[in-house]
């Protein structure tokens, strides 16, 4: 069975950084904090989003079209209910997209008005 929740981004970022599986988590008995060895490897927030973004593209190989803000590209961007940076590492997963521009079209609007 596909685990869906396991595509969302927020969720891959949190697991790496935190070292928890936030389904699945090891037994705490024998792993404190329920953390995956070892513990000093988990990945940094920037690290983790840049795999998501520009890392991503240059492996589908557009980075020359998407995967960062810069001139020329397209205009492809999320805003966020949170600030990653921010953010208890466990609620990372709960970060929601609040907005959404796809090669400049609105995909996602949940802005108040």
């Amino acid at each position: 069975m596909f685990e869906f929740n396991r595509s969302n981004p927020f969720w891959g970022i949190q697991c790496g950084h935190t070292k928890v599986d936030i389904e699945y988590p090891l037994d705490p008995k024998k792993y404190p904090g329920s953390i995956m060895p070892p513990e000093n490897e988990k990945i940094p927030i920037e690290y983790a989003l840049k795999g998501f973004t520009i890392e991503g593209a240059k492996q589908m190989r557009i980075a020359n079209k998407t995967g960062s803000l810069e001139a020329g590209k397209k205009a492809n961007l999320i805003l966020l209910s949170d600030n990653c940076f921010e953010v208890d590492p466990f609620h990372i997963k709960d970060i929601e997209v609040i907005y959404s521009l796809f090669e400049g079209s609105v995909i996602v609007d949940k802005m108040e008005q």
